[in-house]
C-alpha cells in the first residue's frame, strides 16, 4: 500500500502585508506538516495583476524567514498560465464550463445567476460574440453541499451563490479555479484556512471533483480573528502586520505561541524551542467562535518568552550577554533591550546625586556590598536617586546590577 504524504500549503496573495490573522494559517499549516512528517508548500496567489505588488511578495519571504518557516516547494500562479489553460480546456471538453455574455452591470447583481447563457443556441452565441468577448462559468451541479470539517464538524448548506466565473473576458483566471487546479496538481491533502473561505471550499472541491471525483482534501476551517471591536483584521491595518510587530520587539516565537493558543482553552506555550509547538498543536481544540486579538496578551506572552531565550539565541540576535542578563527580567519586548543598552553604555550621569559623599564613604568601606549598609533613614531616597542618576529613570533592572555595570565609569568620575 502506497503511503500518502501529508501536504499542506500556505497561499498568500501579495496585495498587502502578512498580519497576525493570515500568519495563523501559515504557522498552523507548517506545524501540521512537521507533526505528520509531511510537506509544506508555499504558493504565491498573484493572479490579481492590479493589486499584486512585488514589494509585498518580497516581504512575504522576509516574514517567513523571520518566522523561521521553510517550505518544501514554492510556486507562483502568475507563472502557471499554460497549466491553467490546459485544465480549463479539460473542463471545456468535459462540458463543466460554459461561455457567458453578461454586461458589467449584470455581473454586479447579487441574485443567483439564472444560467441564461448556458441555454443559448450556437447561433445565438455566435451572434453575441460578434460584439462581446465571453467570460466562462463553472456549472455547479449541486444545490446542497455537505462535508465534514475537522474543526467545525459536519456541515450542510444550501447553495446561495451563482456558478463562479473561472475565466475573465481578458483571458485571466480567477482565484477559485487556479486554487483548485494547484491544490489538485500539488496533491494537497489538508488545508487549514479561515472560516470565511467556506464557500470557496465548496466551489474548489467541486472543480477538483470534475478532474477526479475520488480526490478528497481534509479541511480545517478556523473562525476569523477579530480586533477588540469585533471587526475583521485587515492587511491595511499596518499596526498588526508582522513587520510592525517585529519592529516593536515581538519575538517570532511569541507569534507561534499566540496563534496556536488563541481561540482554545489551552494556556500559551512558553518556550525558546520552535519544535515544541509541533507536539503542542491541537487543531481540534479551536473554538467555533471568533477570538479577539489582544495586544496585551501577545505582549505578556512575549515578555515570558524572551526571558527563556538561550545563550545561542541571544548571540544570534547580536545582544550583549552581560546587558541581557541585567535587563531581561524587565523587558516586555526586544526593542526595550536597545533602549537599556543605550542607557547602560551612555557615559553620562543624569541630574545631581545628593548622596555623593555617602556613596563614596560606603563604597570605600564595603565595596560592591555597600547596598547592605545604607542607613535605613535615607535608604529609599538614596536608591531612588541613585537609579535616576545612573539611568534617567525611576524604574528598571536591579539597581545593584546597574551599579556594577556602571562601576568603571563611576570609578573614573566619582569614586
Amino acid at each position: 500500500m502506497v503511503e500518502i504524504v501529508k501536504r499542506t500549503r500556505y497561499a498568500p496573495s501579495p496585495t498587502g502585508m502578512m498580519h497576525i490573522g493570515n500568519s495563523r494559517s501559515c504557522i498552523l499549516s507548517y506545524l501540521f506538516s512537521k507533526a505528520n512528517n509531511g510537506e509544506f508548500i508555499l504558493r504565491i496567489d498573484d493572479t490579481d495583476a492590479e493589486r499584486s505588488h512585488e514589494s509585498f511578495e518580497e516581504q512575504i519571504y522576509k516574514d517567513l524567514k523571520w518566522l523561521q518557516i521553510s517550505y518544501h516547494k514554492k510556486i507562483k500562479q502568475s507563472e502557471r498560465k499554460q497549466i491553467y489553460e490546459e485544465y480549463f480546456n479539460k473542463l471545456k471538453d468535459l462540458k463543466y464550463i460554459y461561455a457567458c455574455y453578461e454586461k458589467e452591470d449584470e455581473l454586479q447583481e447579487t441574485s443567483i445567476y439564472n444560467r441564461k447563457s448556458y441555454y443559448l443556441t450556437p447561433i445565438e452565441k455566435q451572434k453575441l460574440e460578434e460584439n462581446t468577448k465571453p467570460h466562462w462559468r463553472f456549472f455547479m451541479k449541486k444545490d446542497v453541499y455537505k462535508m465534514h470539517d475537522e474543526v467545525l464538524g459536519d456541515i450542510k448548506i444550501k447553495r446561495s451563490w451563482s456558478d463562479p466565473i473561472i475565466k475573465r473576458t481578458d483571458g485571466s483566471f480567477t482565484y477559485n479555479f487556479t486554487s483548485a487546479v494547484d491544490d489538485y496538481l500539488e496533491k494537497i491533502t489538508d488545508i487549514i484556512r479561515s472560516m470565511e473561505h467556506l464557500k470557496n471550499t465548496f466551489i474548489q472541491q467541486e472543480i477538483i471533483e470534475a478532474f477526479n471525483e475520488n480526490y478528497q482534501i481534509k479541511f480545517y476551517h478556523l473562525p476569523l480573528i477579530v480586533d477588540m471591536k469585533g471587526e475583521k483584521l485587515s492587511k491595511r491595518k499596518g499596526n498588526l502586520s508582522l513587520i510592525t510587530l517585529k519592529e516593536e520587539g515581538i519575538h517570532y516565537l511569541s507569534i507561534f505561541s499566540f496563534v496556536t493558543s488563541l481561540g482554545t482553552k489551552n494556556n500559551p506555550l512558553i518556550t525558546s524551542n520552535k519544535n515544541d509547538f509541533i507536539d503542542y498543536l491541537c487543531l481540534s481544540s479551536f473554538s467555533r467562535s471568533s477570538p479577539k486579538f489582544s495586544k496585551d496578551i501577545l505582549e505578556n506572552i512575549n515578555k515570558k518568552i524572551i526571558k527563556q531565550l538561550s545563550k545561542e539565541e541571544i548571540k544570534l540576535l547580536g545582544f550583549n550577554e552581560k546587558i541581557w542578563n541585567i535587563t531581561k527580567d524587565n523587558l516586555k519586548n526586544l526593542k526595550e533591550y536597545y533602549e537599556w543598552k543605550n542607557i547602560l553604555d551612555n557615559e553620562v550621569f543624569f541630574g545631581e546625586f545628593q548622596y555623593i559623599k555617602e556613596l563614596k564613604n560606603l563604597y570605600r568601606e564595603y565595596g560592591i556590598d555597600f547596598f547592605l549598609y545604607i542607613h535605613e533613614s535615607i535608604k529609599k531616597d538614596f536608591l531612588r536617586n541613585l537609579r535616576f542618576f545612573l539611568t534617567n529613570k525611576y524604574f528598571g533592572p536591579e539597581i545593584k546590577k546597574i551599579f556594577e555595570y556602571k562601576l568603571p565609569l563611576l570609578k573614573k568620575n566619582i569614586l
